[in-house]
């Protein structure tokens, strides 16, 4: 019984070498045909490989013997055989275009329309299309600012700078104790009181007295910190009349410098001398122009009160409430 079932155990096991035997010659096949068509492949890249050898090489001399040709002098350079043999197609490439023929001229630029001069009716607004004027100049002519503090403006970059008079220093106005209004305040103030012509965007570029920084325009605007108070002084406003006879007979008749002006801010010796300024400017008004301050010799009493200025420049700009 034992000697059946070991008989019938390799039985089995022939039957399965069998098998495998079966599956390596399917596989060694397989691997010959694959090596067969590897050789076959390599056969043909190497004869490609040749081929574009010498193709490279054949082009390789055509460079070179056009080059030579096209160094020659013209007259030279005459034969159009010559030219013709070193331009036929080399290795089945074409050297000559196959459309020779001119570009086209450039159709000539179209002409910018004309511009309208013609000033627009104000009640037409402005279509949204057109191009606007340049932000730089708009908001120069009409800035942002701080409610809280007119004379803090925002400038056509972006950032709050503090305008003061360039003359004298002043952001306040000697009557109503208020700031000036904006760059259209300190333009008033300048050409009223220190006869300067001059426009909103100058005001803007000669009075930028310092930046200021968003978190002191935070602090303006919510009242926890306020802005240092100048009064405005001048050089000598026109508050007086033309000479001329008074009622009373002949004689120069002036308006006194209103007494709320001499009181404001503490300003008392600086509307004296002011009013000294005017009496003189108005006795030589007849003889000659007025001479810009700019372009004056400042006197004795105008040092003063300039270096007086500059001492309250030296003050800090912000007084925090109590």
């Amino acid at each position: 019984m034992a000697s059946d079932l070991s008989a019938q155990k390799l039985d089995a096991g022939l039957k399965r070498i069998d098998e495998i035997e079966q599956e390596l010659a399917a596989e060694l096949t397989t691997a010959e045909e694959e090596v067969s068509a590897a050789r076959d492949a390599l056969a043909q890249a190497t004869a490609k490989l040749s081929q574009v050898r010498e193709n490279h090489q054949a082009i390789t001399e055509r460079r070179s013997s056009i080059t030579e040709f096209r160094t020659l002098p013209r007259y030279l350079r005459r034969d159009q055989s010559q030219t013709e043999e070193l331009l036929r197609p080399i290795a089945g490439y074409e050297l000559e275009s196959a459309d020779d023929s001119p570009p086209p001229p450039k159709a000539p630029s179209p002409s910018p329309a004309p511009v309208s001069k013609k000033r627009k009716a104000k009640r037409d607004p402005a279509p949204a299309a057109a191009a606007a004027a340049p932000a730089s100049k708009r908001s120069k002519r009409a800035p942002e600012y701080l409610p809280a503090c007119p004379t803090i403006v925002k400038t056509d970059e972006g950032t709050w700078v503090e305008l003061r008079c360039s003359v004298c220093n002043g952001n306040t106005e000697p009557q109503k104790g208020q700031f000036y209004k904006g760059p259209a305040g300190l333009q008033k103030h300048l050409q009223t009181n220190h006869q300067q012509k001059v426009t909103r965007a100058d005001v803007i570029v000669r009075c930028m007295h310092r930046a200021v920084s968003d978190g002191e325009v935070e602090k303006i605007e919510s009242g926890e910190v306020e802005v240092e108070r100048v009064v405005g002084v001048g050089q000598g406003k026109a508050t007086s009349g033309r000479k001329g006879k008074a009622a009373g007979g002949g004689g120069k008749s002036r308006v006194a410098v209103p007494e709320e002006e001499e009181e404001a801010e503490g300003m008392e010796a600086e509307a004296e001398v002011e009013g000294g300024a005017v009496a003189e400017r108005e006795e030589e008004e007849e003889e000659e122009e007025f001479v810009r301050p700019s372009d004056s010799v400042p006197d004795t009493e105008e040092k003063r009160l300039r270096l007086e200025l500059f001492r309250q420049l030296q003050a800090p700009s912000f007084t925090p409430r109590d």
